[in-house]
Formats: C-alpha cells, sequence, structure tokens
C-alpha cells in the first residue's frame, strides 16, 4: 500500500461565497490509496514512487496523512482568526481555535456567557456602541457600563461579587487539592 498526498489547484475566482472562501483559503488536499499485489504490475503512480521519481519525504503512511490533513484546515482557521480586523474582544478571550468551551448546566447562564463572549450584552457600553443607547454610563455614574465593570468594580455589584470571587476561590482550591466540587 502506497499513499500519496497531493495539493488540489486553488480557485481564486469569482463572486465571493462560503464556498469559493473555503476554495481560496483552506488547502485542500486528497489521500490517494494505491493497492496491488506483488505479483502484478504497479500502477504508474506506484512504479514513480519506486523508482525514485518521488522522493521518501513525499510518502507518507495513511495515519500522517491524516494528521496533516487534519492540521492545515485548523492552521488556516489560525492563521484566518489572527489577521481578521473584526471580533477583536472575542479573540482577546478565545485567541486559540479549536479550544473547547465549558458552557454551564443552566441555559441562561451559558446564553449570557456567549453574549459576553461576542460582545453583545444588554449592558449600556454594547447598547451605546450598536446606537440603542445614548449613553455607556454605568447607573452608578463611575464608568461605562461593560462586562468588566459589572463584574469586578461596579459599586452596585458588591455583594454578588464577593460570592461570586468566593466560588471561584472554591473551585480554584478544588482544583489544586484535585478534589471534586458541586457547583450548582
Amino acid at each position: 500500500m502506497i499513499c500519496c498526498l497531493r495539493p488540489k489547484k486553488d480557485l481564486t475566482s469569482g463572486e465571493f461565497s462560503y464556498r469559493n472562501f473555503r476554495k481560496r483559503h483552506i488547502i485542500r488536499q486528497t489521500l490517494h490509496y494505491i493497492s496491488y499485489h506483488a505479483d502484478q504490475e504497479a500502477p504508474d503512480a506506484a512504479q514513480n514512487i519506486m523508482r525514485g521519481k518521488v522522493s521518501a519525504s513525499e510518502i507518507l503512511s495513511v495515519n500522517d496523512a491524516y494528521k496533516i490533513a487534519k492540521d492545515i484546515p485548523k492552521k488556516s482557521w489560525q492563521r484566518k482568526w489572527n489577521e481578521e480586523s473584526t471580533g477583536r474582544h472575542t479573540y482577546d478571550l478565545l485567541p486559540d481555535v479549536c479550544k473547547n468551551v465549558t458552557f454551564p448546566r443552566s441555559r441562561n447562564v451559558g446564553v449570557s456567557y456567549c453574549r459576553m463572549l461576542l460582545h453583545d450584552t444588554f449592558l449600556n457600553d454594547d447598547g451605546y456602541r450598536t446606537g440603542i443607547l445614548d449613553t455607556s454610563l454605568c447607573s452608578c455614574g463611575e464608568e461605562k457600563e461593560s462586562v468588566e465593570h459589572v463584574l469586578l468594580r461596579c459599586c452596585q455589584n458588591e455583594e454578588a461579587r464577593t460570592v461570586m470571587l468566593d466560588s471561584l476561590s472554591d473551585i480554584f482550591e478544588s482544583v489544586q487539592s484535585n478534589q471534586k466540587l458541586d457547583i450548582t
């Protein structure tokens, strides 16, 4: 068995669509399986490999070929994510693609979590940025009502912040001591 991995031609013309985007920005590769018996004459591709017309670095095992084929789209996606000019707030929180985000059991909390990651909350700062509100100031009057302000600095949320920080401290301690923690 011989496996060859070769890139397809890059198609860069045409209108923008998801399909054209995939064709332009992700290197597509095909994996060919060439099977023949020792007593039969090998196909042309296999003969070229055996005659040394194809270098040894171009000959891959099936597992290596699958690893490479899996890694190429991930690297391409990461490169595009690094170069993209939009979504920078989310990029600051999640700079690496293919990282699993753990969502809470409560759907409401999960939706709020996603909104924070996407920089699309119902807070005044996001409303002002999108043109829905006239001001981005918090009702406490100290600064813009952003996620960071509400969770970490707003004087109106002192009690909730203390509970949150105590819970985070418990989680951190349980992780360090390898104990199971029941988060409800």
